[in-house]
């Protein structure tokens, strides 16, 4: 029998059946509710509505009411016949309460309220700001431990020797492998083939003297008591319940091996990174750091009680490249764990050339486990020249053993992980090692053993070449032992990533790609060819660096041909973007390094090398800048302590590049100021200087916005450079920041490109013809779109012109001067007012010709993210027989008919380029707004960077041809507009985009461009009135 049906199943049969698959039942599109907050207020949309910035407003208003109070008190309590109350001015910028009972006055007093740290991979420098030197801590914790770090892995030493099958060592001569010995051997004979060629005698058996000095000569046994020197080891009680959980600096170096309870020593940094290897949870090794720095406070500083901090601001020293979640971290534990009043940061190259006193510099800074290499500009690190490379004094320490070891060092039981011959290791280097190559010869020296428990022993040996091989590793890192400094690398800490997208967002820079460039292994197309040759993978992964070294030096010479390379023109470090490869490319989007090489290529390069790749990233091409950075190398650090370091240095780069020869000089720290405290010094200087007060972080700021209160103590750039327009039209979409990102319905196969234009605002692109399409304010979830994407009858009834916005980043006013409206230096009607400066007439000459570097003057001009770069050089005599089919300042439009006599493009006695707005369809819709700026260049006057004439696939440039013989150029990472061309140009002239141009009086650039009085196309506008309003004050303003 069958059975009755249901409803349900004769609705499934029918397909009316009705279900729920996720899908909108309407494919018109969704209209979400109006966030009302941010749509009839304006939140978020003045300046004094940032947190940070009204803060400081309150704050300055406080004091200016308790400077009034007090003055009023004085005077109700002021008898006649006595001195009146004086009428002080308060400094604003004073801090309050920081001079307090303290006797100290001026920048003494501001310093003596200041904490800077400046924390190392082995050192931690702290002090006060008013302090003339600080105090150095070992970056060391001693925990209670079943086991310590020498009796790790089995008490395998370090350097590790090989052994034999029955565990005993094998010869020194083969204990370090095959690879150690063949490089240390060519190391020797480099040396001695340099020492005879600069007519140094060489004895031809000095080898052969200390190794058998060194087998037969015994240690000498001293008594305790008769050893003057002796160390006072770090006492451990008996009693395990009354030792202490743990022992920072210098004390936790002191305890003995043999300890009872046993302590295992801890690093929480290494190589500037945090150290995971030896820890399991991030929390233990954020509480170490904070462990360190609060026991260094206490006893170094004598602060002990901890709710006196809250009195007390902090400059704390970062590196140049430094990990974001390493920031946010430190900045956490300063304003809530430690109750700082006030935070700040600062970088190290910076620090450094405060310290020490310079304006531009190419700095050096050579730690214990890190190298780094800044180029440093009026205050600003330059971005891109920015390298770390992770090796250090203590990698030169331990290769300075082997190669010790390697000739029969009479201690031969020496281990590193043991903590008196860690101490022994250090002492032994400074007191030996040096780069003078008169110094070598056999010489006979001693040191003294001092283990605790143990009787002082009295070693003989003689060194040879050992003590300048060692330090010569800084120009041949491949002899330092990197195997283990990747190891657990994001074991327990995840690299920051970009809450919008997911992408990596730590800073990087092009130099450092560079570096990691050279150092990381052929692409897998490569290794197919390579094999097929014969030639393994660690032949493979040896011969790169070695392949891509002479790119960097290449780049000095302008005679020599530029090699798109890895270190060409570089791309904004803030999107992890390298520099572009290959002239054939059409977008160095292509060459993008991949996030993960940052985590899994360790950076290793000469120091040389690494210097002169940093001074080619950051003087660009420009001659001038080069020869500065050049001239102003300043090295420092411990690593930098060896004797003839800064004349060996000098010697390399002048051999590396004898064209510079004259130029190189390595400066030296200032008189009396020891090279490993210049950051910190640098960083006293910058906390005391009041015009930094912006850069303070308190925690209500903290509290109130997290880490975010970071982004708002930078400065973003406008809106120009990411465009290419002299101003951008947009209308705003209200939205919440719940709503997340807008979602659109694209109907093409071409998605927008997305590129982060600052913290707050992404920007998303076409990536066929580069037009700007919309812009997302992640913050508040509102969207503005691009008016000149929009279409239709009625557009004057729907967009009206409001204000200009941002006007004071254009310097002149920009485009403000043709257009009625209010004229805000910020976002939003509460800034302050733009007052718009005095208006050349249009017929004015430049003022002289300032000369740049001796040369012609230049006018500069870049993208946002600088993935294309040119400069545009005056008009000269030559342009007298140039002609073209553009137009005449007289016609209607910019691409129409005119005379071919005429040099349409010159003005002001041919000493200016015309420029003009244009309003045409293709521009409109190529862009994405409403009016195109164009000045018209010819090509001979437009330059790429190295000096020669412009080339189309340089950089980031992409080519979009909307119609046969015509063709648009734009930055393919940021979208800028740049060039217009089209083939029946006779004479060459190119239409740039002028909000490309680096001006030094303005946006409009009138020292260079006379501006036609007339919108061309006005008659093809979509917003007319817009367009018409432009166009009234553009002639009024030619008037």
């Amino acid at each position: 029998m069958v059975g009755k049906k249901s409803g349900k199943a004769l609705l499934r049969e029918e397909g009316l059946e009705r279900t729920d698959n996720n899908m909108d039942l309407s494919t018109w599109p969704q209209v979400n509710m109006i966030n009302q907050k941010n749509y009839y207020t304006e939140y978020l949309k003045r300046d004094d509505q940032i947190l940070p910035l009204r803060l400081q407003q309150e704050e300055r208003r406080n004091r200016m009411t308790t400077n009034a109070k007090d003055r009023d008190r004085a005077l109700a309590q002021f008898k006649p016949g006595e001195m009146p109350v004086p009428d002080i001015e308060m400094d604003l910028d004073d801090d309050v309460g920081l001079d307090e009972g303290n006797g100290l006055v001026g920048q003494d007093a501001l310093g003596s309220k200041i904490i800077v740290i400046h924390p190392g991979s082995q050192n931690l420098r702290i002090g006060l700001a008013s302090d003339a030197l600080p105090r150095t801590v070992p970056m060391v914790i001693a925990r209670r431990s079943p086991i310590n770090e020498s009796e790790e892995d089995g008490g395998e030493p370090r350097p590790k020797r090989l052994k034999l099958d029955n565990d005993r060592l094998m010869e020194p001569e083969k204990m370090f492998g095959d690879e150690f010995a063949s490089q240390y051997a060519t190391m020797c004979t480099d040396l001695k083939v340099h020492m005879r060629s600069h007519k140094r005698r060489v004895l031809p058996n000095s080898k052969e003297l200390i190794v058998n000095y060194n087998k037969r000569t015994p240690p000498e046994t001293i008594s305790e008591h008769n050893d003057p020197l002796r160390i006072d080891w770090t006492e451990i009680p008996s009693d395990p319940r009354k030792a202490p959980a743990f022992v920072t600096g210098k004390d936790a170096l002191r305890i003995p091996d043999s300890s009872n309870p046993k302590y295992k020593i801890f690093w929480p940094l290494r190589q500037g990174w945090y150290n995971e290897h030896d820890y399991d949870e991030k929390r233990v090794l954020y509480d170490d750091i904070a462990v360190i720095i609060e026991e260094a406070i206490r006893t170094q500083l004598n602060i002990p009680r901890k709710k006196d901090w809250m009195q007390y601001g902090c400059v704390f020293v970062v590196p140049d490249l430094y990990e974001r979640r390493y920031v946010t971290q430190i900045l956490r534990m300063l304003l809530r764990d430690f109750g700082f009043a006030r935070v700040c940061f600062i970088q190290e190259s910076l620090a450094a050339t405060f310290g020490a006193g310079y304006t531009s510099a190419c700095v050096v800074d050579i730690g214990a486990q890190k190298t780094s290499v800044c180029c440093v500009e009026e205050g600003m690190c330059l971005e891109n020249s920015r390298i770390n490379l992770k090796y250090g004094g203590a990698d030169v320490t331990e290769t300075f053993i082997k190669m010790m070891l390697f000739d029969h060092f009479p201690y031969s039981g020496i281990n590193l992980n043991r903590r008196y011959d860690f101490l022994l290791a250090e002492e032994i280097k400074i007191k030996f090692c040096t780069l003078n190559e008169g110094d070598i010869s056999p010489q006979p020296a001693d040191f003294h053993l001092r283990a605790s428990g143990q009787p002082t022993r009295k070693y003989f040996f003689k060194t040879y070449d050992e003590i300048l091989l060692a330090p010569q590793g800084y120009f041949r890192p491949s002899i330092f032992d990197h195997s283990w400094k990747l190891r657990d690398r994001r074991r327990i800490i995840d690299r920051s990533r970009d809450l919008y997208d997911g992408s990596p967002n730590d800073p990087t820079s092009t130099a450092q790609s560079a570096i990691i460039a050279m150092t990381a292994p052929p692409p897998p197309q490569n290794t197919v060819a390579i094999n097929g040759n014969g030639d393994g993978p660690d032949g493979m992964a040896m011969s790169t660096p070695v392949r891509q070294l002479p790119n960097p030096l290449q780049r000095f010479s302008e005679q020599e041909r530029i090699s798109h390379s890895a270190i060409g023109t570089p791309a904004p470090d803030d999107d992890d973007t390298p520099a572009p490869q290959g002239e054939g490319e059409t977008s160095g989007m292509k060459n993008e390094l991949d996030p993960s090489l940052r985590d899994d290529v360790l950076p290793i390069a000469p120091l040389d090398v690494a210097i002169l790749t940093s001074i080619v990233h950051g003087a660009r091409s420009d001659d001038r800048k080069t020869r500065d950075f050049l001239g102003g190398i300043m090295v420092i650090g411990g690593g930098s302590q060896v004797p003839g370091f800064y004349t060996y240095l000098e010697e390399r780069l002048k051999e590396s590049r004898p064209g510079f020869a004259k130029d190189v000089m390595i400066g030296t720290p200032p008189r009396e100021l020891d090279p490993q405290g210049v950051v910190w010094k640098g960083g006293s200087v910058f906390g005391k200087l009041r015009q930094t007060n912006d850069s303070w972080i308190n925690k209500i700021e903290h509290d109130r916005l997290g880490a975010r209160v970071l982004a708002y103590k930078l400065m973003w750039a406008c809106c120009r450079h990411s465009s290419g327009q002299l101003a951008i039209s947009c209308f705003a979409c209200p939205r919440s920041p719940s709503d997340g990102p807008p979602t659109l319905n694209i109907t093409s196969k071409t998605q927008p490109v997305p590129y982060k234009t600052s913290e707050y605002l992404v920007r998303y692109f076409c990536a066929s013809c580069g037009a700007s399409i919309y812009m997302y304010v992640p913050e508040s979830g509102d969207m503005e779109v691009c008016s000149g994407v929009l279409e239709g009858e009625g557009m004057e009834e729907v967009l009206r012109f409001k204000q200009h916005i941002f006007v004071e980043d254009s310097g002149d006013g920009g485009m403000s001067a043709w257009v009625e409206g209010p004229r805000w230096k910020g976002w939003g009607e509460k800034s302050e007012v733009f007052e718009m400066p005095g208006v050349k007439k249009a017929s004015e000459k430049p003022k002289g010709v300032e000369k740049e570097g001796g040369g012609e003057r230049r006018l500069q001009a870049h993208c946002h993210c600088r993935g294309v770069e040119f400069y545009v050089t005056p008009p000269d005599e030559e342009d007298q027989g140039s002609s073209s089919v553009a137009n005449d300042n007289k016609n209607e439009s910019s691409h129409s008919q005119t005379s071919n006599n005429e040099k349409w493009w010159l003005r002001a006695s041919n000493t200016k380029y015309l420029a003009g707005l244009c309003a045409c369809n293709s521009c409109r819709l190529a862009t994405g707004f409403d009016l195109q700026a164009w000045a018209f260049v010819p090509k001979p006057h437009i330059r790429q960077l190295d000096g020669k004439e412009v080339d189309f696939k340089m950089g980031t440039l992409k080519t979009y041809s909307h119609s046969p013989g015509t063709c648009r150029d734009f930055c393919g990472k940021c979208g800028a507009t740049v060039f217009w061309r089209c083939e029946g140009r006779k004479g060459d002239v190119i239409d740039i985009s002028a909000g490309l141009l680096d001006a030094a009086e303005g946006a409009r650039a009138e020292e260079w461009l006379e501006w036609r009085t007339k919108v061309s196309f006005e008659e093809c506008a979509a917003n007319k009135a817009l367009v018409a309003k432009v166009a009234e004050g553009l002639k009024k303003w030619g008037e």
